[in-house]
């Protein structure tokens, strides 16, 4: 993802809306439960501000995208392969070990010398409707 060059009217009012819902959803939200502590009250401040700006004059808003952008691409860049990390080692590790104790695995795991060939035999000769209905 790359930094636009020119950020529209339209771009600049759902950034502007968005991040007024963020505001609130974080420091109204999110955090007070976390700590269990009070909800403040300057964040529905800048979230109306926000909203405000975005709803009456989005142009006001382009340096605050401006600012926000490459902390959403730090962000975006971090998130992406931590959740996938997540994703790969919580869920097809075990899934591989389990497969692999129960003998299940789709694909043999040893170079067989006296082998031909590793390629399987389809067991019904292809039809027309067979690309129409694939699965």
């Amino acid at each position: 993802m790359q930094r636009p060059e020119v950020i529209s009217v339209p771009e600049l009012r759902q950034f502007g809306f968005a991040l007024a819902v963020l505001v609130v959803l974080l420091f109204v939200g999110l955090l007070p439960w976390v700590r269990d502590a009070a909800r403040p009250l300057w964040p529905w401040i800048v979230s109306a501000a926000l909203g405000l700006a975005a709803g009456l004059a989005p142009a006001t808003l382009r340096p605050v995208y401006r600012g926000w952008f490459p902390i959403a691409l730090a962000l975006a860049w971090f998130n992406t392969r931590f959740l996938l990390g997540i994703v790969f080692f919580a869920l097809m590790t075990p899934l591989g070990t389990v497969l692999r104790a129960l003998g299940k695995l789709q694909y043999t795991e040893r170079w067989d010398e006296r082998s031909d060939s590793y390629r399987s035999n389809v067991s019904h000769q292809a039809r027309t409707e067979d690309l129409e209905r694939p699965y």
